[in-house]
């Protein structure tokens, strides 16, 4: 390699280097996923970076989501100032499932919310407990339900049991009907509210 092919490579990988811009998105003090004993420190969003989508700072926990999906959760270490060192240098607490379309939602003090799905209908949603690494519970969710919580650590749960209407002229369109539960995140106990939840989706 001469030098005026080494000075090109060099120059345009400082570009690509510089092209990345990381953005702090300011979240609402009202953001469900916080909680007094692990609240969040910042939410910053990745711009042009080939491995990293979003970085969400929790006291305690950070979540690094990574391109095209998928996400890390690492215990919260103040000396890293580099978040790719996390990935690199690092061992997670917890991996979300390889090929799966799985999107980090938040972490209610120590329990991890999972996101499934390609669709803007029902999706999937898994909560683990991120000190043992338990699931403690698995079901159906939408992103167009706003209200997360009931109470401290009571989370709203649903059901889907295949109730839909397709809504004319649109075949696509449907009314979705979720069965709405509260659940306790210490205790797994489940209370049917006798509640059902509609809205629109594909």
């Amino acid at each position: 390699m001469n030098f005026k092919t080494l000075f090109f490579t060099i120059s345009f990988s400082f570009l690509i280097i510089s092209c990345e811009k990381i953005k702090e998105i300011k979240l609402d003090k009202n953001y469900a996923f916080s909680h007094k004993n692990n609240p969040i420190i910042k939410y910053l969003r990745f711009e042009n970076s080939k491995k990293i989508q979003q970085v969400v700072v929790y006291k305690n926990f950070i979540a690094i989501s990574k391109i095209p999906f998928g996400f890390n959760i690492y215990k919260t270490k103040p000396g890293i100032k580099k978040y790719d060192e996390y990935l690199l240098k690092e061992k997670p607490i917890y991996i979300s499932e390889k090929n799966q379309p799985a999107y980090f939602e938040g972490i209610y003090d120590y329990f991890l919310f999972i996101d499934y799905g390609t669709s803007a209908g029902v999706r999937g949603l898994e909560i683990i407990n991120l000190l043992n690494a338990e699931k403690i519970w698995q079901g159906s969710h939408s992103l167009r339900i706003p209200d997360k919580f009931d109470s401290d650590y009571i989370v709203y749960i649903y059901k889907y049991n295949n109730e839909r209407e397709n809504v004319p002229p649109y075949p696509t369109k449907f009314i979705y009907k979720l069965h709405q539960f509260l659940f306790n995140l210490k205790t797994k106990e489940e209370k049917d509210i006798n509640n059902i939840i509609t809205f629109e989706g594909d």
